[in-house]
Parts: structure tokens; C-alpha cells; sequence
């Protein structure tokens, strides 16, 4: 959505194709094995609510997720609103609001 693209500085044709870790520079992708198979990932709010939008089919609105970025200026914790919602064999990931 737009929040995104504002928020990480792409358009959203750029985002197909990464993992959400990837998209998000969340610094843990960045460690062997990458986004998903890390022992970070495993508490990762936006990566539980989207498996479990996935699984279940119920969305979810206005989640409070933390990520530890790195952009241009270093890294940085980021507060995120996140909703989720199942469309087909997709799951739909909107970022609401950042702190």
C-alpha cells in the first residue's frame, strides 16, 4: 500500500518477489539462512499474522508489530500498524500506521 512505498522508498512493482523481511530491510534477513529462518523469526509479528491469516482465513486488523530496520542512516526500531487479509492463495499485508 501506499504507507509502504513511502516508508521503504519503492514503488509497488519493486516489492515482488521478496520476503517480507527482505522488503522490510529487517536486519535479521540479513543473517544466515535469511528472512524466515532466523531465531528472530520466529516472534516476528508480521510473519505469525501472516501465516496465520493464511492458515486460518480470518484477517487481522490494526496489529502492533516491531521490526529492527537498517536504511541510509543506520538501524532503527520500527513501530508498525499492520492489518492482514486472505484474498485467493495470497495473504494482503497493510501497513496502517508507523511510529
Amino acid at each position: 500500500n501506499t504507507k509502504a512505498c513511502e516508508l521503504l522508498g519503492r514503488k509497488l512493482e519493486e516489492f515482488k518477489g521478496f520476503l517480507g523481511g527482505d522488503a522490510f530491510q529487517c536486519v535479521y534477513a540479513k543473517l544466515p539462512g535469511g528472512c524466515g529462518r532466523t531465531q528472530h523469526c520466529k516472534a516476528c509479528t508480521i510473519r505469525l499474522n501472516v501465516t496465520q491469516t493464511y492458515a486460518s482465513g480470518e484477517h487481522r486488523d490494526n496489529i502492533t508489530a516491531d521490526l529492527k530496520v537498517e536504511g541510509s542512516h543506520g538501524k532503527k526500531d520500527k513501530i508498525f500498524k499492520i492489518s492482514t487479509k486472505k484474498l485467493g492463495g495470497f495473504v494482503a499485508l497493510r501497513i496502517d500506521e508507523v511510529n
